[in-house]
């Protein structure tokens, strides 16, 4: 669990995009940094934010990078306290206590969801441990990580649930992941991609990849209520929830082919052992 660059680009453009600055971040697990010098200077050019002091250090940390996309301080949220987490708390069985509940104006899940058994009850606790106008930030596998977890999600799953439940969409959109590669494609979530394009563009645009969302828990918000799927909904109904985002999210970042292809050409034993010394 590694906070990346789309992840850093989505929490950095929520938290412009709901006035957050400043707000502490609950994570789901304690994220280990992905950001180094060029993809921290992508964000600052993206988002308009200056580096500052984070320019030319050779390793940026968590806190570093999220108090430089506009958050507060990090507090971790763990199954057990190994890693330093502020909170201890197992997402599959545990119950969040009273003097927690609406503690978080931000909660990010930097793939930790597809690791809980329970997810019912995980949405649960984020619910719980929000308040209201709070906004949870979720980046998980959607496609192409077979065995990463227990489970990929489709973007279908986040959009209904949250929309059953009352919650403001303000992102949803997917990442395509290049591997080995700095290349980054993200395009908004219109919904229903299974049936709305050739299996061969599925496989080429979405064959691997994670979703990027984020939703606002309103006055009106539940955690109780289960969707129908959208699809099958506007079938029976003639409606489904719709698919309007409050900041629609999309970037395209395609890297230099050289590079990209001599460590596609490097043995994974040797790229091991250049990721020690970087």
């Amino acid at each position: 669990m590694g906070l990346n660059f789309p992840t850093s680009l989505l929490l950095g453009h929520v938290i412009q995009a709901t006035g957050l600055r400043g707000a502490d971040v609950y994570c789901l697990g304690y994220p280990t940094c992905k950001i180094d010098q060029k993809k921290l200077a992508r964000l600052a050019a993206t988002l308009g934010l200056d580096a500052g002091p984070l320019k030319g250090k050779a390793k940026l940390t968590t806190p570093e990078v999220v108090r430089f996309l506009g958050g507060g301080n990090v507090r971790g949220i763990d199954i057990s306290a190994h890693e330093g987490a502020d909170i201890v708390m197992d997402l599959s069985r545990d119950t969040v206590p009273p003097e927690l509940q609406g503690v978080a104006r931000l909660i990010l899940d930097n793939g930790t969801l597809e690791h809980v058994a329970h997810v019912p009850n995980a949405l649960k606790v984020i619910h719980d441990l929000l308040a209201v106008g709070g906004v949870v930030v979720h980046s998980n596998p959607s496609n192409g990580y077979i065995d990463h977890g227990f489970f990929q999600f489709s973007p279908t799953f986040y959009n209904d649930w949250h929309r059953e439940n009352a919650y403001e969409v303000i992102t949803a959109s997917f990442s395509r992941y290049f591997p080995d590669s700095d290349s980054n494609d993200i395009r908004p979530y219109a919904g229903d991609l299974f049936r709305s394009q050739p299996f061969s563009a599925m496989m080429r645009d979405y064959g691997f990849g994670n979703i990027l969302f984020a939703a606002r828990k309103t006055a009106e918000s539940t955690c109780d209520r289960q969707p129908v799927q959208s699809v099958y909904r506007k079938r029976y109904t003639g409606q489904d929830y719709g698919h309007e985002q409050r900041a629609p999210l999309t970037y395209s970042h395609r890297a230099p082919l050289a590079p990209t292809l001599l460590r596609r050409a490097l043995p994974p034993a040797v790229k091991r052992t250049i990721k020690k010394f970087l």
